[in-house]
């Protein structure tokens, strides 16, 4: 995730750029989960600070866990600075392309696998302490920068003849080159942009852009989709159903893909750990070996060249090769080595760049060549092939974009192909959502692919519902959306990720909205199978709470946990609070609750949280870190803000004992919720 310190440079962005004109000592308030007791905002705000932070005429004070931002600006210095960033667009602009092609020559004079090698235990040392996404730093996020960007560098670029020795030096400025690149965007290109667009004669959309920016920094900066405790087990789930035509194109099931991958994840998540078992396993047997032939610590430090023969003696080569292999080498990442049953060569030459054969990320016309904003060759293939062999060095990387990439693969086949996949796809995606209800709420009672008829201007016409659930006098209207979110980039296509929002979000809202005002207009809602019989009878006076649930198979919770704000760039959703969430939330869901009187209790408070205009959080599981920690999480929010003028308010740092959680679990599977 983007961490704190991501969080903390967007509230400085935003409020140079993404909000409207600053006036003199205007205010933004953040509050943290974990630092301090809670103090009431009058007293804070007179104390001395317990740190200080300041950039330019940004003032940032922490309070204990609440963090105090100030702006000294008037509107003319603001209108001033805005001016001069315009100004310096077309410079900051030449300054990234500069570098981005910088990088790219360093990339190409070095082996690909010695940089990716030193990259991936750079960002292994980095990982092995973090437990939750707001331990993370900047530092951090360049760490995994210089495994994924860099791989997309190593596909695009046309490696040089012959190659040069990685060595401190150069691995020193190939990562100042990548931090640059990203520093550079993410505070001088964004700011720059949207000061030249203020300039321009056309309306600007003051919400649009700024969901644009935001849009943009999670495209550059943020990957991993899933807990990793979830990779496998989704990707099983969703193939499933393919895997005749998964079969068909690659000669293994769904589920023998699925073993090959789980290997995969199972090498780059605890390689390190099984690194480690087999060098002690291999110090273990050598010291019996010597031991047992009565060679002395004295002896081998008189002689080392003793050790070698003890090793052949007793036939320990290969034990000692393979723990120094997984250690110095590249068995942890060798496709051919870490995947018992050798994958299809077609499969890999799908999902495999060589050095320098992707074109388009630097070749194709536009801007940003070879910019983190646009599709990194990453997103579309996972895979390093070089010298015939196959690699993986990031999870993320696979498993955050291989079920889509996989469907591209099998869209190719054919047309019949592509249908049966769609086919396929709406079907699981339709069924999952209420496997997970069923499993959150045992005992409920569930009706799916519904149908039922609504006057409208006069006339009957008849709707589909995905289906409905009943669970103690509570009725969920869920509506599914398998449909892709777009893969294309909000820094050349914008609209897309708008309209994406409509096709995922909007539309299931509307439809859950009519099915709502049915049943409020019935005296009994009568709900059909698709011939006609009828399934069901209900009374909305039956039911004390109605949740409208719009639940996609991609995630972009991002956006969707604040999707009720986003009627300012297009995307409506109605007055009635929807609950926008992807499967991979539910299947969080499933984990961390075992009582279903606190899910729906949690359910109630998640309603109630969408009428308001305080709580504008970046994450479904925000909420869920909310209500965890105050239960009536709406009403402690806006306890906060009780002045006319109110602040603007970013709640952060509420998914930690979530993080935690599952970074437990990923050690011990079964680890209390």
């Amino acid at each position: 995730g983007a961490g704190i310190f991501q969080r903390l440079q967007r509230h400085v962005q935003a409020d140079f750029v993404a909000l409207q004109d600053t006036t003199a000592n205007s205010k933004l308030q953040s509050e943290g989960q974990r630092m301090g007791k809670q103090k009431q905002a009058k007293r804070y705000q007179v104390t001395k600070p317990d740190e200080l932070f300041t950039k330019g005429p940004i003032r940032f004070e922490r309070h204990g866990r609440f963090i105090v931002g100030r702006n000294n600006w008037t509107s003319d210095e603001h209108s001033r600075f805005m001016n001069g960033l315009a100004d310096q667009y077309d410079a900051v602009v030449a300054e990234i392309d500069a570098l981005v092609t910088e990088a790219a020559a360093e990339v190409a004079r070095y082996d690909p696998l010695q940089i990716l090698h030193r990259a991936w235990w750079m960002l292994s040392d980095i990982r092995i302490d973090i437990e939750a996404e707001n331990q993370v730093g900047k530092e951090d996020v360049l760490a995994t920068r210089m495994v994924d960007y860099v791989q997309s560098l190593i596909a695009s670029t046309q490696p040089s003849s012959p190659k040069e020795e990685l060595c401190d030096e150069g691995w020193a400025k190939l990562k100042n080159l990548i931090g640059q690149i990203f520093d550079r965007i993410n505070n001088g290109y964004f700011l720059s942009s949207t000061a030249k667009l203020r300039q321009s004669t056309a309306p600007l959309n003051q919400a649009y852009e700024e969901f644009v920016y935001l849009a943009q920094l999670h495209w550059c900066n943020v990957t991993g989709k899933q807990y990793q405790n979830h990779q496998i087990a989704a990707l099983r789930e969703l193939l499933g159903p393919q895997t005749q035509i998964v079969e068909a194109m690659y000669g293994l099931s769904s589920a023998q893909l699925c073993d090959e991958l789980e290997r995969i994840w199972h090498s780059l998540t605890f390689g390190i750990r099984d690194a480690f078992d087999a060098m002690q396993q291999f110090r273990e047997k050598l010291t019996v070996a010597l031991d047992a032939d009565g060679i002395t610590e004295i002896a081998v430090n008189q002689d080392p060249g003793i050790v070698s023969t003890a090793v052949e003696r007793h036939g320990l080569q290969e034990l000692g090769e393979r723990a120094a292999e997984m250690w110095m080498g590249l068995d942890m990442f060798d496709l051919q080595k870490v995947c018992t049953a050798r994958l299809p060569a077609q499969f890999l030459e799908d999902f495999s760049w060589s050095p320098g054969q992707d074109a388009e990320f630097f070749g194709s016309d536009g801007d940003f060549k070879g910019w983190p904003l646009r599709i990194w060759p990453t997103f579309k293939r996972p895979f390093l092939k070089v010298d015939g062999r196959h690699y993986c060095f990031d999870g993320s990387m696979l498993f955050d974009h291989f079920y889509r990439q996989l469907e591209k693969q099998a869209f190719k086949v054919g047309e019949s192909v592509k249908q049966r996949w769609i086919e396929g796809r709406k079907r699981i995606s339709e069924s999952l959502p209420f496997d997970y209800l069923h499993r959150l709420l045992p005992g409920s009672h569930s009706l799916r692919e519904v149908y039922y008829h609504l006057d409208e201007s006069g006339k009957k016409k008849r709707y589909e519902a995905d289906g409905l659930l009943m669970y103690d006098g509570h009725l969920f209207i869920v509506e599914v959306k398998s449909g892709a979110f777009t893969y294309t980039s909000p820094a050349t296509d914008a609209p897309s990720h708008v309209q994406s929002l409509r096709n995922l979000v909007s539309d299931p809202a509307k439809q859950g909205q009519r099915v709502l005002r049915y049943l409020r207009e019935s005296s009994v809602a009568r709900f059909y199978d698709e011939v006609g019989n009828e399934k069901a009878a209900l009374r909305l006076s039956d039911y004390r709470h109605v949740t409208l649930c719009a639940i996609t198979l991609d995630p972009f919770t991002e956006m969707a946990a604040r999707i009720q704000h986003l009627h300012a760039v297009g995307v409506e959703v109605g007055d009635e609070p929807i609950w926008a969430l992807s499967i991979d939330d539910l299947r969080v869901y499933a984990d961390l609750f075992t009582n279903p009187l606190e899910f729906l209790h949690f359910v109630e408070q998640r309603r109630n949280a969408f009428r308001s205009p305080v709580l504008q959080l970046d994450d479904e599981l925000d909420h869920l870190g909310m209500y965890l920690k105050h239960n009536h999480y709406r009403k402690h929010a806006e306890e906060l803000v009780k002045s006319d003028h109110r602040p603007h308010l970013q709640f952060v740092g509420y998914r930690e004992e979530i993080d935690k959680f599952f970074s437990n679990r990923l050690r011990q599977a079964e680890s209390p919720p």
